[in-house]
C-alpha cells in the first residue's frame, strides 16, 4: 500500500514538472513572436507626391506611407485607447482600433501581416475612413486633397485621372482604383453636393492581400 502511494507522488510531481515546463515554453515561445521584427518595411517619407498610387499621405502634420505601422502612430504622439493596448493580433487578422491624439479621435483598420501572434503596436493600418467633423484631424493626399476642399478645385486637380464617378442623392463618389494583381488597394472621396466640398476620405492599401487571400 505504501509503494502505491510513493509511486503515486513520484507520478505526480512529474506530471506537474511537465506542465510547468511546457507553460514555460509556449509563454517564451508567444514573447518570442511578438518580438520579431516587423515584416513590411519601407522609407519613411519626407513629402507628398503627385501620385495616389505613392499612398503617401499627410496625418495631423506628419507624412505616412500606407500600410502604416501602428508604431509610427504612436511614435508621432497618438494613443492607443485603451481597451486595444494589450490585444495580440492573429496572423492576417484585422481590428477597428480608436487613437487619440489631443482633441482627436479615429478609428482605423489594423492588420497583422506576420505568420506569427503579434501585439497590436506591431500591425499595419491599411484603412483609413475619415469624415469632415470637428474632432479629426487634418489629412492630405498627394496634390493636397483634402476634407473640406471646394469640388471645383478638387475636379481641376484630378481633371486628367481615371476614375470612377457615382451620384447619390447629395453625394458624389470618386473612386480611384489603384488595383494590381495582388494588391488591393483604392482611395474613395465624397463630395457633398450641399456643401460643395469634400467631406469624406477613404483609402485602402494592402499590398498583401493577394497572399492573405490564399490562406
Amino acid at each position: 500500500m505504501k509503494k502505491k502511494v510513493v509511486v503515486s507522488i513520484i507520478l505526480f510531481i512529474f506530471l506537474m514538472i511537465v506542465i510547468l515546463f511546457m507553460y514555460s515554453y509556449f509563454r517564451h515561445d508567444n514573447k518570442s513572436s511578438i518580438n520579431n521584427k516587423n515584416v513590411y518595411v519601407k522609407n519613411k517619407p519626407t513629402e507628398l507626391s503627385n501620385d495616389f498610387s505613392s499612398f503617401i499621405i499627410e496625418l495631423d502634420n506628419d507624412m505616412y506611407q500606407m500600410p502604416i505601422c501602428v508604431s509610427e502612430l504612436i511614435e508621432n504622439g497618438w494613443k492607443i485607447e485603451e481597451k486595444y493596448i494589450d490585444i495580440s493580433v492573429d496572423p492576417n487578422d484585422l481590428w477597428n482600433v480608436t487613437f487619440t491624439k489631443n482633441i482627436y479621435a479615429i478609428t482605423l483598420s489594423a492588420k497583422n501581416y506576420s505568420e506569427k501572434v503579434r501585439s497590436i503596436n506591431e500591425c499595419y493600418i491599411t484603412t483609413i475612413d475619415i469624415m469632415k467633423e470637428s474632432n479629426v484631424p487634418i489629412i492630405q493626399l498627394p496634390y493636397g486633397i483634402q476634407l473640406g476642399m471646394k469640388r471645383e478645385k478638387f475636379e481641376n486637380v484630378i481633371n486628367r485621372m481615371k476614375y470612377d464617378e457615382e451620384k447619390h442623392y447629395n453625394e458624389i463618389y470618386y473612386t480611384f482604383n489603384l488595383r494590381t494583381k495582388d494588391i488591393l488597394q483604392y482611395i474613395d472621396i465624397t463630395v457633398d453636393n450641399e456643401k460643395d466640398e469634400i467631406t469624406e476620405i477613404l483609402i485602402y492599401c494592402d499590398p498583401f492581400w493577394a497572399k492573405s487571400r490564399k490562406k
